[in-house]
């Protein structure tokens, strides 16, 4: 599956910068996708042919602000949280709290959103 990075990110040992189209397993996309770290590469096709012109006010709804839950975070165990980091190329402690290491995700997802 094909999706559009949010983020910088770590796959198959490679960096990849916001905004590349990456290839990876459905599995691996869906996770992305479900963090705020990538969209399908089709949705983000779609969702840029739907956007308005430079001009044309936008709606309330046309914000394009898609802010992920960041309490989704807090439904995931110690270890997926450090494999996300590392995912993304984020050194932790590896006795870091797990308030820490949502944190460093939250942070990372912020990042992401403002580059």
């Amino acid at each position: 599956m094909k999706v559009k990075l949010n983020a910088p990110v770590r796959h198959d040992k490679k960096k990849y910068s916001k905004g590349d189209v990456v290839e990876m397993s459905e599995k691996q996309a869906e996770r992305l996708v479900s963090l705020g770290f990538a969209e399908a590469a089709e949705a983000a096709e779609e969702k840029k042919s739907n956007e308005p012109q430079a001009n044309s006010p936008k709606t309330d709804n046309e914000s394009g602000d898609e802010l992920k839950d960041p309490h989704s975070l807090e439904y995931m165990s110690i270890d997926q949280l450090k494999q996300e980091l590392s995912i993304l190329g984020i050194s932790h402690r590896t006795n870091a709290s797990k308030a820490q290491l949502i944190e460093m995700l939250s942070q990372a997802q912020a990042a992401g959103k403002n580059e």
